[in-house]
């Protein structure tokens, strides 16, 4: 069974073994995966750039709506 559960941002969608929710641009854990994300190599080369290297770019880029992730899944386990 799955259990859809509205929060301000987004709904959050739990299984048994699972648990996804939207990113949160004011949280800490997802601001260093964005900065770790733009920034990986694989990124850079088949991407490109984002100029997102702090917690506050990081916050900015979600929060702006700068990325197609913007209002993406994300584990949370």
């Amino acid at each position: 069974a799955v259990n859809i559960t509205n929060m301000v941002q987004s709904p959050v969608i739990e299984t048994p073994r699972l648990r996804l929710r939207g990113f949160r641009p004011d949280d800490e854990t997802d601001q260093r995966f964005i900065i770790a994300l733009v920034n990986d190599p694989a990124w850079v080369a088949n991407i490109g750039k984002r100029d997102v290297s702090t917690c506050e770019q990081a916050r900015a880029f979600l929060h702006n709506g700068r990325s197609p992730w913007s209002s993406a899944w994300v584990s949370a386990c």
